[in-house]
Parts: structure tokens; C-alpha cells; sequence
């Protein structure tokens, strides 16, 4: 239904729900006749821009839970488009989707820089556990906090 619609029913008073069924069955009727005639209703492509936030972004942590190995990365796009990305590649084999925990460790404001964020959560985790880290490379720590 259109927003306009929605808000037109939201001023509506009706005697029963039977009415009011009725009421909204025309209206999705005028709906769909009026999209297809003039075809308004387009096939839908999703991409990774659909997901992206208006500013920021995210650090993030994969873990296996049988290994206790880990993967910190970052993000400028929704947490979940990435770890579909991540999925079945060299690192992350989809054989048992159960061992492995996709989790944000940190949500980086606008003006935050984001690199920098994710080098100190690199770092933080890979001193706590190094011998578990599956990232490539480390990255320098400057004076970040």
C-alpha cells in the first residue's frame, strides 16, 4: 500500500473488521492495478550499497569455536553483507556454519577514523591470543586508544 494510504486508513473509523477488510481489499485492488498498468513494479536488485550506512562503520571478529582461531576486520557496509562475503572462502569453509562466531566488537562513528579502530582491535586481539590470528598482517600501532 502507498505511505498515503496508510496514513488515509490510520484517519478511518470503521463499524466492523469486515468493513474494514473490505476497505483495504479495494484499496490494495487500486494498488496492484494501478502499479502493473503503469509499470511501476520493477524487479528488485539488491547490492552491497544497499547496505551502507550513512557514516562509520563497524570492526568485527570470526571466531571458530573449535580452533579459537580469529579474523578482525572492518566494515563501512550493514556487518551481515560482510560476513556473507567472508563465507566459504579459503579461511572460512562453510563445511559447519555452527563453529563459527560472527560478532561486532566495536560500532566506529562518523568521525572516527575507521582504520585506525580496526588496527587497535587487530592488535588488542592478536597480543592476547597471536599464535590464533588469521589475520595477514598486523598494522603498526600509532598512539591509539
Amino acid at each position: 500500500m502507498f505511505l498515503e494510504q496508510r496514513e488515509e486508513l490510520s484517519n478511518c473509523y470503521f463499524c466492523c473488521q469486515h468493513c474494514k477488510n473490505e476497505f483495504l481489499q479495494r484499496k490494495q485492488e487500486e494498488f496492484n492495478k494501478y502499479s502493473f498498468n503503469n509499470d511501476i513494479v520493477q524487479d528488485t536488485f539488491i547490492s552491497r550499497d544497499t547496505f551502507t550506512p550513512h557514516g562509520g562503520g563497524y570492526i568485527y571478529m570470526i571466531s571458530k569455536k573449535s580452533t579459537g582461531e580469529f579474523y578482525v576486520g572492518q566494515t563501512k557496509y550493514v556487518p551481515f553483507w560482510r560476513w556473507m562475503q567472508h563465507l566459504n572462502t579459503e579461511r572460512f569453509p562453510v563445511n559447519n556454519l555452527k563453529d563459527y562466531v560472527y560478532e561486532i566488537l566495536e560500532e566506529v562513528g562518523y568521525n572516527d577514523n575507521l582504520l585506525d579502530r580496526e588496527a587497535y582491535w587487530i592488535n588488542k586481539k592478536y597480543e592476547e591470543n597471536p599464535e590464533k590470528s588469521l589475520n595477514i598482517q598486523i598494522p603498526k600501532m600509532k598512539d591509539i586508544v
